[in-house]
């Protein structure tokens, strides 16, 4: 008997953050895969920077809103907890004054998502990203 090994949402959900980190650290790049910082300005390759959160990936709500992150490097992301307020300066300078507090309110709703949903995002990712000529891995 063959065992066909089905997918759980937490599978899902962490295939969709994959893709999605993709996208957002790919589009940050210039034409040699450069990418700064969006809290602290440095400057590192993208496949050496995080898909930073300025609402953390707990909140589902905001998890995949792209006006909710930024190319984020290690240091930031990881050691200084996401430098927040530099993150929220980030965030409202690209698009548009209150689009933090936006954020803010919005990782506060209620959001559940299906194993359908996830499904359809990850498609939705890698048809972008093919379409973009990223690198998918």
């Amino acid at each position: 008997m063959i065992q066909v090994k089905v997918k759980t949402v937490p599978d899902l959900e962490r295939e969709a953050d994959r893709l999605f980190s993709l996208l957002i650290r790919q589009d940050a790049a210039d034409e040699n895969g450069i990418v700064k910082c969006c809290t602290c300005n440095k400057r590192h390759h993208w496949r050496h920077i995080h898909c930073g959160h300025f609402m953390p990936r707990q909140h589902k709500s905001t998890r995949f809103d792209r006006r909710n992150t930024g190319p984020q490097c290690c240091d930031c992301n990881t050691f200084q907890e996401g430098r927040q307020f530099q993150f929220s300066k980030y965030i409202n300078a690209t698009y548009g004054d209150g689009t933090a507090e936006e954020m803010l309110f919005k990782s506060k709703m209620n959001c559940k998502r299906s194993a359908f949903d996830l499904k359809y995002m990850i498609a939705e990712f890698k048809a972008e990203l093919k379409r973009k000529g990223y690198e998918i891995r």
